[in-house]
């Protein structure tokens, strides 16, 4: 298993107003999905098609939430990191921070995202045990920094 390039991406969209915060979503219940019911960033594996993985972080912001960014919305690329999954091999995934000054709407995509109090949605919030609260969607900017072991 190559283990040395990464196949998928995340798009970590932080909003600066009303909050800072970041959008997370809850992964719909299908059994055949690893991460099936978890909170997530938006993303997904990399396509053929796709020219690089900064591409693949922003199709699947689109895809999933009917958000759709530029590339100049790119704050940061974090070093990849590896996902665990349930079953089968684990995936090496490239994380991109994507700045936009308001909160977006958002339209999930009912294959990707299951229904969840405030899913898709940009609210700051606390972290219980480890994850995020079951009733809110994102966690505060500067908990997030934290938990990926960066100052803010």
């Amino acid at each position: 298993m190559d283990m040395t390039e990464p196949k998928a991406a995340v798009a970590i969209v932080r909003a600066r107003q009303p909050q800072e915060s970041i959008l997370l979503i809850r992964r719909s219940e299908r059994e055949e999905d690893s991460w099936s019911g978890h909170w997530s960033f938006p993303g997904g594996r990399r396509a053929p098609e796709d020219p690089d993985l900064l591409h693949t972080a922003l199709r699947e912001l689109e895809e999933e939430c009917a958000i759709r960014l530029g590339r100049e919305h790119s704050e940061v690329a974090l070093p990849p990191v590896l996902a665990r999954r349930r079953t089968g091999p684990f995936v090496l995934v490239a994380p991109f921070v994507f700045e936009v000054e308001v909160e977006l709407p958002t339209v999930l995509d009912p294959r990707e995202a299951g229904p969840a109090p405030a899913a898709g949605r940009y609210r700051a919030g606390g972290i219980r045990d480890g994850l995020p609260d079951v009733g809110l969607s994102a966690l505060s900017w500067r908990e997030a920094q934290e938990r990926m072991g960066k100052s803010h």
